[in-house]
């Protein structure tokens, strides 16, 4: 009998251990299973799902370079020659609308140029700011697309 008591003892220590088990194991279930539905709600529900960034097909571009200008700056002490180039998107509408309008886009670039002074293109953040700002006006006269870039083949101040 004295075995039979011990074993009736240690039976029901096993019961309630195996009872943490499962409590603790329908815990973590809990825990995973929240978590995943937390991933869920945060990329779907807000709409960041669409936002995680794919690997993007690279859409064909092509580019103008207009001829030479020479211009004086704002400050009249000195001129600013450059060549500006245009980058835009492979289309035709876009390419016929900017081969119409050259001389409207080479007259808007002129007039930003005229508008600088020495102080205003010296730093890397001057031509920087010139580079949107000639975008800017440049989209600003086309309507069926815009450019993408602005760049310099030559920028020299004298």
């Amino acid at each position: 009998m004295i075995v039979d008591n011990e074993n009736n003892a240690e039976e029901p220590q096993k019961k309630k251990s195996k009872k943490k088990l499962v409590i603790i194991a329908l815990i973590v279930f809990l825990l995973a299973v929240g978590v995943g539905a937390f991933g869920v709600l945060k990329f779907n529900v807000l709409g960041l799902a669409g936002k995680i960034p794919h690997q993007a097909k690279e859409e064909k571009t092509t580019s103008l370079s207009f001829d030479e200008v020479q211009v004086n700056l704002a400050d009249r002490d000195h001129y600013l020659s450059t060549t500006v180039v245009i980058e835009y998107p492979e289309n035709k509408k876009i390419i016929k609308e900017i081969t119409d309008k050259n001389y409207k886009l080479k007259d808007a670039i002129i007039e930003v140029l005229r508008s600088k002074s020495v102080d205003d293109l010296d730093t890397e953040e001057g031509t920087a700011k010139l580079k949107e700002q000639l975008l800017n006006r440049i989209n600003g006269e086309l309507t069926t697309g815009k450019a993408k870039s602005v760049y310099f083949e030559e920028f020299l101040i004298q």
